[in-house]
């Protein structure tokens, strides 16, 4: 449930949005939509962990990792819609039915909170899913000349992460991809009433291998050992599912 064509501020900012270009309008009178991001386990922890100081600490044997900053690159956030009034049969516009905000850096929470990244207004409507990805942008994706001017450290990179590993200081840059897709069973009716979505990432599962052991970040570079391993498991570590109360964990509706 998020914007259309314009700019979205990182972390904590607000988003100005403008509605796409077949309404041709203003979302005035539209409602309250907050995308939110969890670092929560998706399930149990099987492994030995600790949150720290706010970051997120993992030791097995003689091993410690430490994550202390983990960024990830949205190259696309989309809202569909069921219909609109706006946007007629016999249109050509693809971008009728649908809402996509520019590509953009997102900070992950480092400890088990929910932090509320976005606030959008949405246009009052019918949206049937809610839409996501995660890779590195290219210059002719929408909005990915002006990302890449702003943020140039992140040419070729999805995925940033630094910390320490057994003492030592590591940065991670990866190009892992993930795609969200949140199918609402029942068409949301966006009018009177605000809307948040969580994307959990479960960051205790990038640095793990098949038995339970942490990887060396360093193995996991570019040409690394470890390369396709980590980007399975941060490909794998994310969720979304509707969220009013943000408390990282799915909404039950009876």
């Amino acid at each position: 449930m998020i914007p259309t064509r314009s700019s979205l501020s990182t972390l904590t900012g607000v988003i100005l949005i403008v509605v796409s270009a077949c309404s041709g309008g203003t979302n005035a009178g539209g409602n309250g939509l907050s995308l939110s991001f969890a670092s929560m386990p998706k399930t149990a922890p099987t492994i030995g962990g600790a949150v720290s100081t706010g970051f997120i600490t993992q030791t097995v044997g003689a091993n410690t990792l430490v994550i202390n900053k983990a960024q990830v690159v949205f190259s696309k956030i989309e809202l569909a819609t069921v219909s609109t009034a706006t946007c007629t049969t016999d249109s050509h516009n693809s971008e009728c039915d649908e809402l996509r905000a520019d590509p953009q850096v997102v900070d992950l929470p480092t400890s088990p909170t929910v932090t509320t990244a976005l606030v959008s207004v949405v246009p009052p409507g019918t949206y049937s899913s809610f839409e996501a990805r995660v890779k590195a942008v290219a210059s002719t994706d929408q909005g990915g000349a002006a990302f890449l001017a702003a943020n140039p450290s992140f040419t070729g990179v999805s995925v940033h992460v630094e910390g320490t590993y057994n003492g030592t200081s590591f940065v991670y840059d990866g190009k892992a991809r993930a795609d969200l897709e949140l199918a609402f069973p029942t068409p949301i009716v966006v009018d009177s009433t605000g809307l948040n979505i969580t994307v959990n990432v479960d960051l205790s599962t990038w640095f793990v291998d098949g038995s339970g052991a942490l990887i060396d970040p360093a193995t996991a570079g570019s040409g690394g050992a470890n390369e396709t391993l980590v980007a399975r498991n941060i490909h794998e570590s994310f969720e979304a599912f509707e969220d009013d109360n943000k408390d990282g964990r799915p909404d039950t509706h009876h």
